[in-house]
């Protein structure tokens, strides 16, 4: 069902899906990628389990790729609730409603089977590098979130490795353009 992959930190072998909770939150966090058919009834597992704990919210979060981060000094926060319901209670989480649209992949599944069951929930995204880390992205979600959850979340490890990140990729892209300039120029004469 899931992959075969553990998590090794400092030579100790753990698994790559934990539930962590305390104050009344519950977070599983998921270490690795899943393929579709595991995470969907994962997805529904945790749902069925939730409904019994009858939330007063239910998130998901997650990165919308978005092709133009680079230049994104700061990374919008987008949200979608399962309900009016929903919506009213966590009317505290920073970032943008969702105003009209589509949303696809694991969020909208998310959300859609919340509403099956009838728990209030949000997906709440943020605008995030396609292939890289993004700990900037990450940083902006937390901070919108923070509210919502009635906790203070340390993000300054976050912020200072985003700003590591961004300074390597602009590096990086300095090269390739000079490397671009000095390369001879392909040319037809006809």
């Amino acid at each position: 069902m899931f992959p075969p992959v553990v998590e090794v930190r400092e030579g100790v072998a753990s698994h790559t899906i934990k539930i962590y909770s305390g104050r009344g939150l519950y977070i599983i966090k998921v270490e690795v990628p899943l393929p579709v058919e595991p995470l969907l009834r994962m997805t529904e597992a945790v749902l069925d389990w939730v409904a019994k704990k009858r939330p007063r919210l239910v998130m998901v979060i997650g990165g919308i790729p978005d092709e133009n981060r680079m230049n994104v000094e700061r990374p919008q926060v987008m949200i979608v609730f399962s309900s009016e319901e929903a919506k009213a209670t966590a009317n505290n989480i920073g970032g943008e409603l969702m105003k009209g649209g589509y949303l696809s992949g694991y969020a909208a599944y998310f959300l859609r089977e919340a509403i099956r069951r009838g728990i209030p929930a949000a997906a709440v995204m943020v605008q995030s590098f396609d292939v890289y880390p993004d700990p900037g992205a990450a940083a902006e979600l937390l901070k919108a979130i923070e509210p919502a959850l009635g906790i203070s979340i340390d993000i300054a490890q976050l912020e200072a490795e985003s700003e590591t990140i961004r300074l390597k990729m602009k590096e990086l892209m300095a090269k390739t353009l000079q490397t671009a300039r000095e390369a001879p120029t392909t040319a037809y004469i006809g």
